[in-house]
């Protein structure tokens, strides 16, 4: 990423906390990074989330995407979660 030229899309502190603007700011752009701050339910400390979209953003019924997405924790304790074909395990290794 450092030799990648990085432009914010979307911002909730520019575009506000609606989907459909998020949808309608990211809807023609591949390879997106989404990056979120969130806080923890029992301790109150910011986590950053993320996750790498290698198709375009739309409003879809089902899940979509392909083997280059990822989600991953930025901090604390960085970590990547690879897209992976089988859902059946569940998603409880993710926190």
């Amino acid at each position: 990423l450092k030799s990648t030229k990085l432009d914010l899309i979307y911002s909730t502190e520019n575009d506000g906390r609606s989907l459909s603007s998020f949808y309608e700011k990211c809807k023609r752009t591949k390879h997106t990074i989404v990056l979120i701050e969130a806080m923890t339910k029992s301790s109150n400390n910011k986590v950053t989330i993320g996750m790498f979209a290698s198709q375009s953003w739309n409003v879809h019924p089902t899940s979509y995407g392909d083997g280059e997405c990822f989600l991953f924790r930025a901090d604390p304790d960085a970590k990547c979660f690879h897209w992976t074909p089988d859902f059946s395990s569940g998603f409880d290794d993710i926190e």
